[in-house]
């Protein structure tokens, strides 16, 4: 088109004017000038043809059959005359994804639209711009756009968070805050474009309510109890028999309370205190040798313990012997110096005398038939009956 408007150009700017003979005087033709639109595009023109389709020759225009044009190709050329001519064009319409060919006499994009019953929004793309005067075999392409909106809810999870606290003993934790739950919104657009799905992104976020963070505690008191070890103090008594000891100050170990503050494999002492003196323990060891045992004057007829335990009763030299066991009744009351229980398994004084419990005054001094002398220590018998005091 730009070729054909410059060749027009030319050629009517070379046109010359021409000479009337009128009765052998020469009267010049003054030339007019007129203004073409063709697919518009605009050209001013001075011109001496005398009809339309004289003009479009003289400037080389072929003016195809099935085009539109404002006047007949016979009309004559008036001064100042605005001829317009659309040709028809065939483009490749691309109409929502949908490929055509479509015929027009349309000048520009948007007139191509109208005449396909094309109604534009805002999101639709036009290529080229509706405003872009079209050609013959030109593309043009349309796509509709349609946008989704929707919302979604999501949780958000609540945080957990630790924290050393030295009011809390070491192992023990406690939860100072509960968590909770938050929730969130999250908006979404989906695209849409000829119908089919594009696209379908986050556009933004939401938080409707904010989480609350769980908060516990994690105890980093340690308290550690240490032993003082007592000490012992022996001192020799010449009263006591050599096998016997006597605690006078029995003694405790004392104690030392240490504090630390333990965090996580770190461990700090934070302080230390004496909760309980250590005492000493005093202890008597006797040195006196002990006499030989008291036996009876005559070992024949001689029972043992286990006679004794065997039949209970023992019947010798006219008095009656039974037996009773600390085990059963402790006599933790009895004062028995050098208290001990013998070879025979009978209870027995320092002296060797073993104890008896009878009515005669305390202290009497009895044969037995298991060959050690008895001595009365406890009561609970009367006459001749003898309780035997045995381990």
């Amino acid at each position: 088109m730009e070729t054909n408007m410059k060749k027009a150009l030319a050629t009517a700017f070379g046109v010359a004017a021409f000479s009337i003979a009128v009765g052998g005087i020469s009267i010049a033709q003054q030339p007019k000038t007129v203004e073409l639109s063709i697919d518009n595009e605009q050209l001013n023109i001075e011109t001496s043809a005398k009809t339309i389709e004289q003009l479009l020759s003289d400037i080389g225009y072929e003016f195809k059959e099935g085009s539109k044009m404002n006047f007949e190709l016979d009309s004559k050329i008036e001064s100042d005359m605005n001829i317009e001519i659309d040709t028809e064009k065939t483009i490749a319409f691309s109409k929502g994804g949908r490929e055509l060919n479509v015929t027009t006499f349309a000048s520009t994009v948007g007139e191509l639209l109208a005449e396909e019953n094309v109604t534009l929004t805002d999101d639709d793309i036009v290529n080229p711009s509706v405003d872009t005067l079209i050609n013959d075999s030109d593309q043009v392409s349309v796509d509709f756009y349609t946008f989704e909106k929707y919302s979604k809810d999501e949780k958000i999870e609540f945080e957990k968070e630790e924290e050393y606290s030295f009011d809390l003993a070491y192992g023990d934790t406690k939860v100072e805050q509960e968590g909770k739950d938050g929730s969130k919104v999250l908006n979404f657009k989906k695209t849409i474009k000829n119908g089919v799905q594009i696209s379908d992104e986050k556009v933004n976020e939401e938080v409707k309510v904010k989480p609350v963070t769980e908060i516990t505690l994690i105890g980093t008191k340690k308290v550690v109890n240490e032993t003082i070890e007592n000490e012992t103090i022996t001192r020799t008594n010449d009263s006591m028999y050599k096998d016997e000891t006597n605690v006078i100050q029995s003694g405790n170990e004392g104690n030392i309370e240490k504090i630390y503050e333990v965090k996580g494999e770190e461990s700090k002492l934070i302080s230390e205190k004496v909760t309980q003196e250590a005492t000493t323990r005093i202890v008597e060891k006797g040195t006196k040798s002990r006499p030989a045992v008291a036996r009876t004057s005559s070992s024949s007829n001689l029972y043992s313990l286990r006679d004794l335990q065997f039949h209970g009763v023992i019947n010798w030299g006219g008095f009656r012997y039974t037996y009773y066991s600390q085990q059963v009744l402790p006599g933790g009351g009895l004062r028995i110096p050098g208290r001990h229980v013998n070879a025979g398994g009978f209870v027995a004084d320092g002296d060797g005398y073993i104890v008896l419990a009878n009515d005669r005054p305390k202290g009497t001094v009895l044969p037995t038939p298991f060959g050690y002398m008895g001595k009365v220590y406890d009561r609970g018998t009367y006459g001749n009956h003898l309780d035997v005091y045995t381990r």
